[in-house]
């Protein structure tokens, strides 16, 4: 990013003290904490999209019992904003924030198919 070593641990250090990081046992290190989570989750709650198309891929799920993601990129890989099981398919562990490989998954092909 081009900042300085003491900019970034104040950064770093300010997430972190608002509960947007948690910083390893290392010391060297952080990972996302809970505010980075009740971020995401306000964010995809005030997005109209999610709640129009909720309905229409839920009846798509059950009308083919088939699982109907809405998926974003994220980096090579696809970030699931949504996911409607439909009637009768197996369980799967997929979810908001879900990260899936393009590759290697039906869901990716389907996504590179389109």
């Amino acid at each position: 990013c081009g900042l300085s070593r003491g900019t970034t641990e104040r950064l770093l250090s300010t997430l972190a003290a608002h509960g947007f990081l948690q910083q390893m046992p290392d010391g060297e290190h952080f990972r996302p904490d809970v505010g980075c989570l009740l971020l995401g989750h306000s964010l995809l709650g005030s997005l109209g999209a999610l709640r129009t198309a909720r309905p229409i891929m839920q009846a798509l799920a059950d009308a083919c019992a088939v699982h109907a993601l809405l998926a974003v990129p994220e980096r090579g890989e696809m970030l699931c904003l949504l996911h409607c099981a439909g009637s009768g398919t197996r369980p799967l562990t997929i979810g908001t924030g879900s990260l899936l490989p393009v590759t290697g998954t039906a869901a990716g092909r389907a996504w590179l198919w389109v």
